[in-house]
């Protein structure tokens, strides 16, 4: 077991999911707005799609990592903004990146992300980090099972997955299960959605979605409309990590007990190879330590990497 503990009156798992998601990004971009503006965007033309990534490199020579953000964040996420500042003040260069349609890039490709793009997200990391031979990649909830499966594709890169989605249909019926998380990845679902439609209308029609009200049910859509996936079984198939996936795979999980959104019982069968450390608290990879909403897992993600990538 690790050695959070939530301060008094932040010991709910859904205080803390929720005041990380929305407040914790509003004290981040006032606090590292120097560094924020430091950073520098690249665009990256992967397999013909149009990605981002946000770069703040170090003067000299050293290990770079990048950061994989959870299921419809962005490089400006606050969890994001608060790993890469603390891995940056520690002396690592630092990649932010934007999986596709996430953030405000919904307009930028015709093809909608989906979750088992694996070989695009496995060439972004590798074009991000270009350069560099020594590689961190940390990924979040649904960024840490990408992250996992990149190590599955590159060993040699070092990985941390905080909170990482294991079983896809699990994580979705939890979402599905808990009205605020359902309506906080709707909405911004049906906002991509709507985008799309407005950029491209002969592919996207919003009036399909519009009165979907779950997320098992938009997924079912976008399954037949937008990939080709037989169903949900194949689809979450294609990057379930449950079981024995990860055999092999060197990386390292972070899982609280009372997260929210990731059931704790996913973690309990992962392979040997795969260290998996334990928290009572911090719900779904808050772990605000104090009411200014400062986390403890940016000090916790820069000890692993310093661990394993000393600058």
């Amino acid at each position: 077991m690790m050695d959070f503990k939530a301060p008094p009156g932040l010991g709910n798992p859904h205080l803390q999911t929720m005041f990380s998601s929305v407040l914790r990004k509003r004290f981040l971009a006032r606090q590292l707005q120097s560094f924020i503006d430091s950073g520098e965007s690249h665009s990256l033309s992967i397999g013909g799609q149009k990605l981002s990534a946000i770069h703040h490199t170090q003067p000299r020579p050293g290990p770079i990592v990048a950061i994989i953000p959870g299921w419809l964040g962005s490089a400006n996420s606050g969890y994001v903004l608060g790993f890469a500042h603390a891995l940056w003040q520690a002396g690592y260069s630092v990649t932010r990146l934007t999986l596709r349609d996430h953030g405000d890039s919904a307009r930028d490709n015709e093809s909608m992300f989906n979750s088992a793009l694996t070989d695009e997200v496995v060439a972004f990391v590798d074009a991000a980090v270009d350069g560099h031979a020594s590689v961190g990649v940390l990924g979040f909830s649904l960024g840490g099972n990408f992250a996992l499966r990149v190590n599955q594709a590159r060993p040699q890169y070092r990985t941390l997955a905080i909170c990482p989605a294991i079983d896809p249909r699990q994580t979705m019926q939890k979402i599905d299960g808990n009205v605020i998380y359902q309506r906080y990845f709707l909405n911004k679902w049906r906002e991509i959605w709507r985008t799309k439609a407005a950029a491209y209308p002969d592919r996207y029609r919003y009036s399909d979605i519009a009165n979907l009200n779950s997320i098992a049910t938009l997924t079912e859509l976008f399954i037949r409309q937008q990939t080709s996936f037989e169903n949900l079984d194949s689809y979450f198939s294609a990057y379930d990590l449950s079981g024995d996936k990860l055999a092999g795979i060197p990386a390292q999980v972070l899982a609280s007990r009372d997260d929210p959104i990731i059931p704790f019982s996913d973690f309990a069968g992962l392979p040997d190879s795969v260290t998996v450390e334990i928290t009572d608290q911090g719900g779904h990879g808050a772990y605000l330590e104090n009411w200014k909403m400062a986390s403890w897992l940016d000090g916790y993600a820069v000890r692993y990497f310093q661990q394993w990538l000393p600058v």
